[in-house]
Protein backbone atom coordinates (compact mmCIF):
# COMPACT_ATOMS: atom_id res chain seq x y z
CA UNK A 1 0.00 0.00 0.00
CA UNK A 2 1.43 3.32 -0.86
CA UNK A 3 0.82 6.93 0.63
CA UNK A 4 1.52 10.46 -0.01
CA UNK A 5 0.75 11.49 3.21
CA UNK A 6 0.54 9.42 6.90
CA UNK A 7 -0.65 10.84 10.27
CA UNK A 8 0.17 9.13 13.19
CA UNK A 9 -1.99 10.00 16.44
CA UNK A 10 -1.44 13.67 15.99
CA UNK A 11 2.38 13.84 14.52
CA UNK A 12 2.01 14.62 10.90
CA UNK A 13 4.07 14.82 7.18
CA UNK A 14 2.12 16.00 4.41
CA UNK A 15 2.95 16.62 0.84
CA UNK A 16 -0.56 17.99 0.74
CA UNK A 17 -0.59 22.50 -0.12
CA UNK A 18 -2.03 22.68 3.62
CA UNK A 19 -1.04 21.34 6.60
CA UNK A 20 -2.34 17.51 7.47
CA UNK A 21 -3.42 19.37 11.00
CA UNK A 22 -5.43 22.20 8.58
CA UNK A 23 -6.32 19.11 6.26
CA UNK A 24 -7.59 16.86 9.15
CA UNK A 25 -9.80 19.46 10.74
CA UNK A 26 -11.41 21.16 7.64
CA UNK A 27 -14.82 18.95 6.67
CA UNK A 28 -17.30 19.79 4.32
CA UNK A 29 -19.90 19.39 6.51
CA UNK A 30 -18.76 22.05 9.30
CA UNK A 31 -18.12 24.31 6.44
CA UNK A 32 -21.67 23.97 5.19
CA UNK A 33 -23.19 23.78 8.30
CA UNK A 34 -20.87 26.22 10.62
CA UNK A 35 -23.48 29.42 10.14
CA UNK A 36 -26.15 27.21 11.15
CA UNK A 37 -24.08 25.64 14.09
CA UNK A 38 -22.96 28.63 15.37
CA UNK A 39 -26.16 30.49 15.19
CA UNK A 40 -27.89 27.05 17.18
CA UNK A 41 -24.78 27.91 20.09
CA UNK A 42 -26.04 31.46 20.06
CA UNK A 43 -29.66 30.29 20.86
CA UNK A 44 -28.69 27.59 23.27
CA UNK A 45 -26.37 29.88 25.33
CA UNK A 46 -29.38 32.31 25.68
CA UNK A 47 -31.18 29.36 26.84
CA UNK A 48 -31.12 30.24 30.86
CA UNK A 49 -32.24 33.90 30.35
CA UNK A 50 -35.15 32.50 28.34
CA UNK A 51 -35.87 30.66 31.26
CA UNK A 52 -36.02 33.47 33.68
CA UNK A 53 -38.49 34.62 31.26
CA UNK A 54 -41.48 33.46 32.57
CA UNK A 55 -45.08 33.95 31.54
CA UNK A 56 -45.60 34.09 27.15
CA UNK A 57 -45.13 37.07 24.80
CA UNK A 58 -47.32 40.35 25.07
CA UNK A 59 -47.67 39.93 21.36
CA UNK A 60 -49.67 36.69 21.23
CA UNK A 61 -52.40 36.44 18.56
CA UNK A 62 -56.03 36.60 19.72
CA UNK A 63 -57.15 33.46 18.07
CA UNK A 64 -58.09 29.72 18.79
CA UNK A 65 -54.52 28.60 19.31
CA UNK A 66 -53.67 31.39 21.43
CA UNK A 67 -56.67 30.88 23.40
CA UNK A 68 -56.29 26.87 23.77
CA UNK A 69 -52.26 27.56 24.98
CA UNK A 70 -53.46 29.73 27.55
CA UNK A 71 -54.81 26.77 30.14
CA UNK A 72 -51.09 25.95 30.24
CA UNK A 73 -49.04 27.03 33.43
CA UNK A 74 -45.42 27.93 33.87
CA UNK A 75 -44.76 26.95 30.42
CA UNK A 76 -43.03 29.08 27.53
CA UNK A 77 -44.99 29.66 24.58
CA UNK A 78 -43.24 32.15 21.52
CA UNK A 79 -45.89 33.24 18.78
CA UNK A 80 -45.21 34.84 15.54
CA UNK A 81 -43.91 38.43 16.06
CA UNK A 82 -41.89 37.24 19.65
CA UNK A 83 -38.91 38.00 19.26
CA UNK A 84 -37.95 34.11 21.06
CA UNK A 85 -39.84 32.81 18.14
CA UNK A 86 -37.31 33.53 15.47
CA UNK A 87 -34.41 33.10 17.68
CA UNK A 88 -36.09 28.93 18.25
CA UNK A 89 -36.26 28.68 14.04
CA UNK A 90 -33.06 30.26 13.47
CA UNK A 91 -31.38 27.60 15.99
CA UNK A 92 -32.98 24.82 14.04
CA UNK A 93 -29.91 22.99 12.29
CA UNK A 94 -32.37 21.62 9.30
CA UNK A 95 -32.63 25.02 7.62
CA UNK A 96 -35.87 23.46 5.68
CA UNK A 97 -38.26 23.92 9.28
CA UNK A 98 -36.47 27.01 9.92
CA UNK A 99 -38.20 28.56 7.20
CA UNK A 100 -41.86 27.26 8.18
CA UNK A 101 -44.43 29.36 10.33
CA UNK A 102 -45.57 27.66 13.10
CA UNK A 103 -48.83 28.80 14.71
CA UNK A 104 -46.77 28.55 17.93
CA UNK A 105 -44.06 26.89 19.78
CA UNK A 106 -44.74 25.46 23.49
CA UNK A 107 -41.68 24.80 25.48
CA UNK A 108 -42.49 21.86 28.20
CA UNK A 109 -40.06 22.22 31.15
CA UNK A 110 -41.36 19.04 32.86
CA UNK A 111 -43.54 15.79 31.58
CA UNK A 112 -46.78 16.68 33.46
CA UNK A 113 -46.63 20.03 30.81
CA UNK A 114 -46.40 17.58 27.60
CA UNK A 115 -49.55 15.39 29.02
CA UNK A 116 -51.31 18.65 29.57
CA UNK A 117 -50.65 19.70 26.26
CA UNK A 118 -51.45 16.90 24.68
CA UNK A 119 -54.79 16.81 26.45
CA UNK A 120 -55.50 20.48 24.90
CA UNK A 121 -54.44 19.69 21.10
CA UNK A 122 -57.09 16.41 21.50
CA UNK A 123 -59.57 18.67 23.39
CA UNK A 124 -59.06 21.42 20.70
CA UNK A 125 -57.96 19.01 17.69
CA UNK A 126 -55.13 21.01 17.32
CA UNK A 127 -52.53 19.24 15.33
CA UNK A 128 -48.70 19.68 15.89
CA UNK A 129 -45.24 18.32 15.56
CA UNK A 130 -42.72 17.65 17.97
CA UNK A 131 -39.13 18.81 17.99
CA UNK A 132 -36.35 17.11 19.71
CA UNK A 133 -32.85 17.58 18.88
CA UNK A 134 -34.57 19.70 15.92
CA UNK A 135 -32.16 18.10 13.23
CA UNK A 136 -35.28 16.64 11.21
CA UNK A 137 -36.97 19.05 8.42
CA UNK A 138 -40.61 17.18 9.92
CA UNK A 139 -39.98 19.14 12.96
CA UNK A 140 -41.40 22.22 12.32
CA UNK A 141 -44.55 22.84 9.98
CA UNK A 142 -46.21 25.92 8.95
CA UNK A 143 -49.72 27.00 11.06
CA UNK A 144 -48.72 23.67 12.92
CA UNK A 145 -47.91 24.19 16.81
CA UNK A 146 -44.34 22.98 17.23
CA UNK A 147 -43.68 21.19 21.15
CA UNK A 148 -40.20 21.74 21.08
CA UNK A 149 -38.75 19.43 23.78
CA UNK A 150 -35.18 20.64 22.90
CA UNK A 151 -35.60 24.31 24.72
CA UNK A 152 -35.99 23.08 28.32
CA UNK A 153 -37.04 19.38 28.61
CA UNK A 154 -33.52 18.05 27.60
CA UNK A 155 -31.59 16.36 30.79
CA UNK A 156 -29.93 13.36 30.52
CA UNK A 157 -29.00 11.49 33.72
CA UNK A 158 -27.36 8.15 34.40
CA UNK A 159 -29.13 5.81 37.10
CA UNK A 160 -27.65 2.20 38.29
CA UNK A 161 -30.22 -0.03 38.83
CA UNK A 162 -29.56 -3.95 40.62
CA UNK A 163 -26.18 -3.53 39.23
CA UNK A 164 -26.89 -2.28 35.72
CA UNK A 165 -26.01 1.44 34.35
CA UNK A 166 -28.79 3.17 32.80
CA UNK A 167 -28.85 6.58 31.08
CA UNK A 168 -32.44 8.38 31.13
CA UNK A 169 -32.89 10.79 28.17
CA UNK A 170 -35.25 13.51 27.98
CA UNK A 171 -37.16 14.20 25.29
CA UNK A 172 -34.75 16.92 23.84
CA UNK A 173 -31.68 15.63 24.67
CA UNK A 174 -28.92 15.05 21.78
CA UNK A 175 -27.25 12.09 21.09
CA UNK A 176 -24.18 13.83 21.60
CA UNK A 177 -24.96 15.11 25.20
CA UNK A 178 -25.96 11.35 26.82
CA UNK A 179 -22.69 10.22 24.78
CA UNK A 180 -20.60 13.09 26.81
CA UNK A 181 -22.28 12.47 30.13
CA UNK A 182 -21.63 8.28 29.68
CA UNK A 183 -18.09 9.46 29.48
CA UNK A 184 -17.75 10.17 33.08
CA UNK A 185 -19.26 7.03 33.96
CA UNK A 186 -17.05 4.99 31.91
CA UNK A 187 -20.05 4.42 29.57
CA UNK A 188 -21.48 4.68 26.14
CA UNK A 189 -24.09 3.54 23.63
CA UNK A 190 -23.65 3.20 20.05
CA UNK A 191 -25.12 5.95 18.01
CA UNK A 192 -25.48 7.45 14.82
CA UNK A 193 -22.17 9.39 12.59
CA UNK A 194 -23.13 12.92 14.02
CA UNK A 195 -23.68 13.98 17.83
CA UNK A 196 -26.89 16.04 16.60
CA UNK A 197 -29.72 14.31 16.42
CA UNK A 198 -32.06 13.61 19.12
CA UNK A 199 -34.35 10.71 20.07
CA UNK A 200 -36.28 10.64 16.81
CA UNK A 201 -33.44 9.28 15.10
CA UNK A 202 -32.89 6.68 18.58
CA UNK A 203 -36.21 5.65 18.58
CA UNK A 204 -35.90 5.14 14.29
CA UNK A 205 -32.63 3.21 14.49
CA UNK A 206 -29.65 4.90 15.31
CA UNK A 207 -27.14 3.72 12.79
CA UNK A 208 -23.62 4.33 13.71
CA UNK A 209 -19.88 3.04 14.16
CA UNK A 210 -20.35 0.01 16.27
CA UNK A 211 -23.67 -1.00 14.73
CA UNK A 212 -21.54 -4.14 13.78
CA UNK A 213 -20.39 -5.10 16.96
CA UNK A 214 -23.07 -3.66 19.33
CA UNK A 215 -26.72 -2.73 17.36
CA UNK A 216 -28.37 0.06 16.59
CA UNK A 217 -29.29 2.30 18.97
CA UNK A 218 -32.46 1.39 19.53
CA UNK A 219 -31.50 -2.19 20.26
CA UNK A 220 -30.71 -0.52 23.48
CA UNK A 221 -33.73 0.85 24.79
CA UNK A 222 -35.27 -0.76 28.06
CA UNK A 223 -37.77 1.49 29.17
CA UNK A 224 -40.15 4.74 27.23
CA UNK A 225 -42.66 6.85 29.05
CA UNK A 226 -44.70 7.76 25.89
CA UNK A 227 -47.81 9.67 25.82
CA UNK A 228 -49.86 8.89 22.50
CA UNK A 229 -50.88 11.66 20.42
CA UNK A 230 -54.95 10.51 22.46
CA UNK A 231 -53.54 11.73 25.32
CA UNK A 232 -52.83 7.79 26.87
CA UNK A 233 -49.63 7.91 29.10
CA UNK A 234 -47.64 4.44 29.05
CA UNK A 235 -44.30 3.41 30.56
CA UNK A 236 -43.16 0.29 27.57
CA UNK A 237 -40.90 -1.92 28.06
CA UNK A 238 -40.65 -5.85 27.24
CA UNK A 239 -43.31 -6.70 29.97
CA UNK A 240 -46.17 -4.16 29.55
CA UNK A 241 -49.55 -4.67 28.50
CA UNK A 242 -48.89 -2.66 25.07
CA UNK A 243 -46.53 -4.81 23.30
CA UNK A 244 -47.73 -3.68 19.89
CA UNK A 245 -47.22 -0.43 20.65
CA UNK A 246 -43.94 -1.00 22.44
CA UNK A 247 -42.30 -2.78 19.40
CA UNK A 248 -43.75 0.21 17.23
CA UNK A 249 -42.46 3.44 19.10
CA UNK A 250 -38.86 1.05 18.33
CA UNK A 251 -38.83 2.07 14.66
CA UNK A 252 -41.61 4.55 13.93
CA UNK A 253 -42.31 6.66 17.51
CA UNK A 254 -42.97 9.82 15.76
CA UNK A 255 -46.58 8.95 14.12
CA UNK A 256 -47.97 7.96 17.58
CA UNK A 257 -47.50 10.49 19.95
CA UNK A 258 -44.08 11.97 22.10
CA UNK A 259 -41.62 10.05 23.55
CA UNK A 260 -40.94 11.86 27.03
CA UNK A 261 -38.11 9.82 28.45
CA UNK A 262 -35.48 6.80 27.18
CA UNK A 263 -33.74 4.93 29.03
CA UNK A 264 -31.42 2.75 27.52
CA UNK A 265 -28.96 0.08 28.53
CA UNK A 266 -24.88 1.45 28.75
CA UNK A 267 -22.01 -0.24 27.92
CA UNK A 268 -18.99 -0.14 29.59
CA UNK A 269 -15.56 2.09 27.68
CA UNK A 270 -15.40 5.13 26.40
CA UNK A 271 -12.95 4.64 23.34
CA UNK A 272 -12.61 3.11 20.21
CA UNK A 273 -9.59 2.56 17.60
CA UNK A 274 -10.10 5.12 14.31
CA UNK A 275 -8.16 5.05 11.36
CA UNK A 276 -9.03 7.34 8.05
CA UNK A 277 -7.75 7.89 4.47
CA UNK A 278 -8.45 9.20 1.02
CA UNK A 279 -8.12 8.14 -2.01
CA UNK A 280 -9.07 7.98 -5.97
CA UNK A 281 -12.45 6.78 -5.96
CA UNK A 282 -11.46 3.74 -7.81
CA UNK A 283 -10.85 2.13 -4.21
CA UNK A 284 -14.51 1.87 -4.07
CA UNK A 285 -14.52 -1.47 -5.93
CA UNK A 286 -11.76 -3.31 -3.84
CA UNK A 287 -13.28 -2.04 -0.47
CA UNK A 288 -16.85 -3.36 -1.35
CA UNK A 289 -15.28 -6.93 -2.61
CA UNK A 290 -13.21 -6.97 1.10
CA UNK A 291 -15.89 -5.35 3.44
CA UNK A 292 -18.03 -9.16 4.04
CA UNK A 293 -14.36 -10.08 5.26
CA UNK A 294 -14.22 -8.27 8.00
CA UNK A 295 -14.72 -9.01 11.10
CA UNK A 296 -17.61 -7.69 12.94
CA UNK A 297 -15.94 -5.61 15.40
CA UNK A 298 -14.73 -3.56 12.33
CA UNK A 299 -16.61 -0.95 10.93
CA UNK A 300 -15.72 0.28 7.43
CA UNK A 301 -17.86 3.39 6.63
CA UNK A 302 -17.05 5.56 3.68
CA UNK A 303 -18.12 8.54 1.71
CA UNK A 304 -17.57 9.50 -2.08
CA UNK A 305 -17.74 13.34 -2.13
CA UNK A 306 -15.41 16.17 -3.36
CA UNK A 307 -12.10 17.56 -1.40
CA UNK A 308 -13.12 20.62 -3.00
CA UNK A 309 -15.32 23.41 -2.19
CA UNK A 310 -14.64 25.30 -5.20
CA UNK A 311 -15.07 22.73 -7.71
CA UNK A 312 -15.74 19.04 -7.70
CA UNK A 313 -12.82 16.57 -7.09
CA UNK A 314 -14.47 13.47 -6.50
CA UNK A 315 -12.16 11.04 -3.68
CA UNK A 316 -13.18 8.54 -1.97
CA UNK A 317 -12.74 9.35 1.77
CA UNK A 318 -12.80 5.89 4.38
CA UNK A 319 -13.49 5.48 7.78
CA UNK A 320 -12.38 2.29 9.68
CA UNK A 321 -13.32 1.86 13.42
CA UNK A 322 -13.03 -1.03 15.75
CA UNK A 323 -15.00 -1.68 18.87
CA UNK A 324 -11.70 -2.13 21.44
CA UNK A 325 -9.25 0.05 21.88
CA UNK A 326 -5.63 -1.82 23.27
CA UNK A 327 -2.99 -3.23 21.56
CA UNK A 328 -4.69 -5.48 19.63
CA UNK A 329 -7.40 -3.38 18.22
CA UNK A 330 -4.45 -1.27 16.71
CA UNK A 331 -3.07 -4.20 15.26
CA UNK A 332 -6.53 -5.56 13.94
CA UNK A 333 -7.80 -2.21 12.53
CA UNK A 334 -4.20 -1.67 11.16
CA UNK A 335 -4.79 -5.54 9.16
CA UNK A 336 -8.31 -4.67 8.04
CA UNK A 337 -7.30 -1.16 6.78
CA UNK A 338 -4.51 -3.22 4.39
CA UNK A 339 -7.47 -5.84 3.47
CA UNK A 340 -9.59 -3.14 2.00
CA UNK A 341 -6.98 -0.80 0.58
CA UNK A 342 -4.78 -3.40 -0.74
CA UNK A 343 -2.21 -1.96 -2.58
CA UNK A 344 -4.40 1.44 -4.08
CA UNK A 345 -2.03 4.76 -3.31
CA UNK A 346 -3.36 6.42 -0.52
CA UNK A 347 -3.60 10.41 -1.41
CA UNK A 348 -3.87 10.96 3.13
CA UNK A 349 -3.91 8.32 5.95
CA UNK A 350 -4.31 8.82 9.52
CA UNK A 351 -3.26 5.57 11.25
CA UNK A 352 -4.82 3.15 13.61
CA UNK A 353 -5.04 4.80 16.65
CA UNK A 354 -7.28 5.17 19.76
CA UNK A 355 -9.93 7.55 20.21
CA UNK A 356 -12.67 9.26 22.23
CA UNK A 357 -15.91 7.43 21.15
CA UNK A 358 -17.71 11.43 22.53
CA UNK A 359 -15.04 12.93 20.86
CA UNK A 360 -15.20 10.95 17.20
CA UNK A 361 -13.72 12.93 14.04
CA UNK A 362 -16.75 14.00 11.52
CA UNK A 363 -17.63 11.55 9.00
CA UNK A 364 -17.14 13.80 6.53
CA UNK A 365 -14.31 14.42 3.55
CA UNK A 366 -11.69 16.00 4.71
CA UNK A 367 -11.28 19.57 2.63
CA UNK A 368 -8.15 20.75 1.27
CA UNK A 369 -9.59 24.40 0.41
CA UNK A 370 -12.17 26.70 1.47
CA UNK A 371 -14.54 29.27 0.05
CA UNK A 372 -17.77 31.55 -0.05
CA UNK A 373 -20.58 29.83 -0.47
CA UNK A 374 -23.34 31.51 -2.83
CA UNK A 375 -26.25 31.05 -0.50
CA UNK A 376 -27.85 28.63 1.75
CA UNK A 377 -27.43 24.89 0.60
CA UNK A 378 -30.56 23.11 0.47
CA UNK A 379 -30.52 19.07 0.68
CA UNK A 380 -32.04 16.51 -1.13
CA UNK A 381 -31.64 12.75 0.87
CA UNK A 382 -32.37 9.45 0.44
CA UNK A 383 -31.07 6.60 2.88
CA UNK A 384 -31.36 3.22 1.64
CA UNK A 385 -30.68 -0.02 3.32
CA UNK A 386 -28.57 -2.45 0.93
CA UNK A 387 -27.00 -5.91 0.13
CA UNK A 388 -23.53 -5.92 -0.34
CA UNK A 389 -23.27 -9.30 -2.47
CA UNK A 390 -25.67 -7.33 -4.88
CA UNK A 391 -24.25 -3.91 -4.42
CA UNK A 392 -20.49 -4.62 -4.84
CA UNK A 393 -21.67 -5.35 -8.47
CA UNK A 394 -22.87 -1.40 -8.81
CA UNK A 395 -19.56 -0.04 -8.41
CA UNK A 396 -19.73 2.07 -11.87
CA UNK A 397 -23.43 3.27 -10.83
CA UNK A 398 -21.98 5.27 -7.68
CA UNK A 399 -18.51 5.99 -9.90
CA UNK A 400 -20.22 7.37 -12.53
CA UNK A 401 -23.04 9.55 -10.33
CA UNK A 402 -20.33 11.36 -7.92
CA UNK A 403 -18.19 12.27 -11.33
CA UNK A 404 -21.47 13.62 -12.62
CA UNK A 405 -22.84 15.30 -9.88
CA UNK A 406 -24.89 18.45 -9.78
CA UNK A 407 -21.97 20.46 -7.40
CA UNK A 408 -19.56 19.37 -5.40
CA UNK A 409 -21.30 19.62 -2.26
CA UNK A 410 -23.07 16.13 -3.06
CA UNK A 411 -22.00 12.98 -1.53
CA UNK A 412 -23.27 9.35 -1.08
CA UNK A 413 -22.20 8.00 2.37
CA UNK A 414 -22.36 4.26 3.14
CA UNK A 415 -22.61 3.03 6.43
CA UNK A 416 -21.54 -0.22 7.67
CA UNK A 417 -24.52 -2.33 8.97
CA UNK A 418 -24.04 -6.19 9.48
CA UNK A 419 -22.96 -8.01 12.29
CA UNK A 420 -24.36 -7.51 15.33
CA UNK A 421 -27.70 -5.88 13.59
CA UNK A 422 -28.51 -9.06 11.91
CA UNK A 423 -28.17 -10.85 14.61
CA UNK A 424 -30.62 -8.99 16.94
CA UNK A 425 -34.35 -10.37 17.06
CA UNK A 426 -36.70 -8.03 19.58
CA UNK A 427 -39.48 -7.41 18.19
CA UNK A 428 -38.67 -3.73 16.89
CA UNK A 429 -40.43 -3.07 13.72
CA UNK A 430 -37.43 -1.47 12.40
CA UNK A 431 -36.74 -3.48 8.87
CA UNK A 432 -33.85 -4.17 6.71
CA UNK A 433 -31.30 -6.12 9.67
CA UNK A 434 -30.09 -8.17 6.42
CA UNK A 435 -28.59 -4.98 5.08
CA UNK A 436 -24.91 -4.61 4.92
CA UNK A 437 -24.78 -0.89 4.09
CA UNK A 438 -27.01 1.70 4.86
CA UNK A 439 -26.72 4.03 1.95
CA UNK A 440 -27.44 7.71 2.07
CA UNK A 441 -27.42 10.23 -0.85
CA UNK A 442 -27.58 13.74 -0.54
CA UNK A 443 -27.86 16.16 -3.44
CA UNK A 444 -27.76 20.02 -3.05
CA UNK A 445 -28.92 22.99 -4.39
CA UNK A 446 -28.98 26.90 -3.32
CA UNK A 447 -31.95 28.16 -1.91
CA UNK A 448 -33.96 30.52 -4.55
CA UNK A 449 -32.16 28.14 -7.11
CA UNK A 450 -34.28 27.90 -10.84
CA UNK A 451 -36.45 24.81 -10.38
CA UNK A 452 -33.95 23.37 -13.41
CA UNK A 453 -31.67 23.38 -10.55
CA UNK A 454 -33.38 21.99 -7.66
CA UNK A 455 -34.84 19.35 -10.18
CA UNK A 456 -31.21 18.41 -11.06
CA UNK A 457 -30.49 18.02 -7.11
CA UNK A 458 -33.58 15.74 -6.75
CA UNK A 459 -33.35 13.95 -9.98
CA UNK A 460 -29.47 13.18 -9.01
CA UNK A 461 -30.49 11.28 -5.97
CA UNK A 462 -33.68 9.68 -7.47
CA UNK A 463 -31.62 8.51 -10.45
CA UNK A 464 -28.93 6.44 -8.11
CA UNK A 465 -31.05 4.85 -5.97
CA UNK A 466 -33.81 3.54 -8.64
CA UNK A 467 -30.63 1.74 -10.33
CA UNK A 468 -29.86 0.37 -7.53
CA UNK A 469 -33.41 -1.21 -6.27
CA UNK A 470 -31.48 -4.71 -6.92
CA UNK A 471 -30.11 -4.11 -3.76
CA UNK A 472 -32.26 -2.88 -1.80
CA UNK A 473 -33.71 -4.56 1.40
CA UNK A 474 -35.07 -1.53 3.13
CA UNK A 475 -35.95 2.20 3.46
CA UNK A 476 -34.47 3.88 6.60
CA UNK A 477 -37.46 5.73 7.70
CA UNK A 478 -35.74 8.78 9.29
CA UNK A 479 -35.90 10.31 5.86
CA UNK A 480 -38.83 9.75 4.40
CA UNK A 481 -41.38 12.34 3.36
CA UNK A 482 -44.67 12.84 2.93
CA UNK A 483 -46.68 12.97 0.05
CA UNK A 484 -43.87 12.07 -2.01
CA UNK A 485 -44.12 9.98 -5.47
CA UNK A 486 -42.28 7.46 -3.45
CA UNK A 487 -43.53 8.02 -0.36
CA UNK A 488 -45.78 4.46 -0.38
CA UNK A 489 -43.40 2.41 -1.82
CA UNK A 490 -40.48 3.29 0.91
CA UNK A 491 -42.88 2.80 3.61
CA UNK A 492 -43.82 -0.28 2.46
CA UNK A 493 -39.98 -1.19 2.25
CA UNK A 494 -39.03 0.71 5.72
CA UNK A 495 -41.66 -1.89 7.49
CA UNK A 496 -42.64 -4.67 4.92
CA UNK A 497 -45.59 -6.98 6.49
CA UNK A 498 -45.44 -4.66 9.37
CA UNK A 499 -46.98 -1.92 7.68
CA UNK A 500 -50.60 -2.25 8.47
CA UNK A 501 -49.86 -2.97 11.96
CA UNK A 502 -48.30 0.42 12.00
CA UNK A 503 -51.21 2.13 10.15
CA UNK A 504 -53.80 0.65 12.61
CA UNK A 505 -52.30 1.40 15.79
CA UNK A 506 -51.75 5.15 14.20
CA UNK A 507 -55.94 5.45 14.08
CA UNK A 508 -55.88 3.92 17.48
CA UNK A 509 -53.49 6.01 18.92
CA UNK A 510 -53.94 9.09 16.99
CA UNK A 511 -57.58 9.08 16.06
CA UNK A 512 -57.98 13.15 14.88
CA UNK A 513 -55.00 12.49 12.86
CA UNK A 514 -53.20 15.18 15.58
CA UNK A 515 -49.35 14.30 14.49
CA UNK A 516 -50.48 12.95 10.45
CA UNK A 517 -47.32 15.45 9.50
CA UNK A 518 -45.01 12.43 9.95
CA UNK A 519 -45.77 9.49 7.47
CA UNK A 520 -47.42 6.79 7.93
Amino acid sequence: MKTDCTKKSGAAESSLDISADEFCAMSRRNFLVMGAAATAGIYLAGGEAAARQTGRSDKSPGNTVAKSLSLLRDVDIYFPGDERYGSFLEGLFSREAGHKKPSAIVCPKRHEDITRFIEIAVHDKLKFTVCGGGLSSLSVQTDMICLALNVFYNKVEVLDRDGRTFVKACGGAKVGDVVAILKNHGRHIPVGVSPMPGLGLVMRGGIGYLSRSEGLTCDHISQVNFVTARGDNFLLDAHCAQQDLWNAVRGAAPRFGVVSEVYLDTVPGTKVTVSRLTADIGLLNGWLENADKLQDHVSASFVLGSDSVKHMNPVFYGYLVHQGSNENALAELSSAQESVTGETKLSWLEEAHAVDYALMPPFDVPVRDSGDLEGELVPVVKSYLVKNRVVKRMGDVFLNAIRTAPNQFCRIDFQHMGGEVRRIKNGSVFSGRDADWNVVVTGFYYAGSSPEDMEKAAAWVKRIMHRINAAVVGVYSVEIKKNTPETKHELRMAFHEKLSLLHNLARKYDPYNLLSNYPL
